[in-house]
């Protein structure tokens, strides 16, 4: 592959999650005399870690079990016919290993957390500030960046993306992304012209469930409307149709 299909299939169109590593990636490409400037779409993925009590998170991680396992069958499963007494011990290191990616998950969540208290802000402007080409700003659930999945190897689970119809921890979180993409925006003072949301995709895995306009129903003293973009020269929407089943249309 030369240089130029390299930088065109991997850095043209960028995308990150609202993670610090993420960031911090981001940072590094911008601040490169090549890769920078080739940036000219950052796209912000959805992908996210969820406050859970035990009985939330053994329910959630079934959930994303059983509906990733029918379309991708593990082959590995055990088989009741070959249990014996050696199976206590694999089941102490599945024990083990739950508790391990438990530890895991908690502590990734607390950095989610301290990373939204603004820090979050602070480094995407900080990256924008190197990315001097780049007029496109995409809001989408139809992709998975390369960070989403080092979390997942990381916690041992999937991450949340959609909206999981009994948390509304996921909207809240969609539209920190918004915020934090416009704050940042605003404090660079990148040129923004285009801006695209592809939300709701249902093509699972992609989506959990499909995410709905009301995530863009702000109370007006934080609307990112308040904003001025006057750079922007575009605006397009592509939402789901209508999902009966998805909480956040009632």
């Amino acid at each position: 592959m030369s240089l130029h299909a390299f930088i065109r299939v991997y850095f043209q169109t960028r995308y990150v999650m609202i993670e610090e590593h993420s960031l911090q990636t981001l940072i590094s490409i911008s601040q490169h005399e090549t890769f920078g400037p080739a940036v000219r779409a950052l796209g912000f993925c959805t992908e996210h870690l969820l406050e859970m009590d035990d009985e939330q998170s053994r329910d959630f991680f079934a959930f994303l079990e059983a509906d990733w396992g029918r379309r991708y069958p593990c082959e590995d499963k055990f088989e009741e016919e070959f249990e014996d007494e050696s199976d206590e011990d694999l089941e102490m290191e599945e024990d083990d290993k739950e508790d391990f990616y438990d530890r895991v998950y908690r502590e990734r969540l607390d950095d989610q957390k301290t990373l939204l208290l603004g820090h979050d802000i602070i480094y995407l402007t900080q990256a924008m500030m190197g990315l001097s080409n780049c007029k496109t700003l995409i809001l989408t659930d139809a992709r998975i960046p390369w960070g989403a999945s080092r979390l997942k190897r990381e916690v041992g689970s999937e991450l949340s993306r959609g909206f999981h119809p009994d948390n509304v921890e996921d909207e809240q979180f969609v539209q920190r992304i918004l915020q934090v993409m416009l704050s940042a925006v605003a404090k660079s003072e990148l040129p923004i012209e285009k801006l695209d949301f592809y939300l709701g995709h249902v093509d699972e895995p992609k989506s959990v469930n499909p995410i709905s306009l009301q995530l863009l129903d702000w109370p007006v003293y934080v609307s990112p409307i308040a904003w001025t973009l006057t750079s922007l020269t575009s605006l397009r929407l592509l939402i789901s149709p209508f999902y009966k089943n998805n909480r956040a249309y009632g």
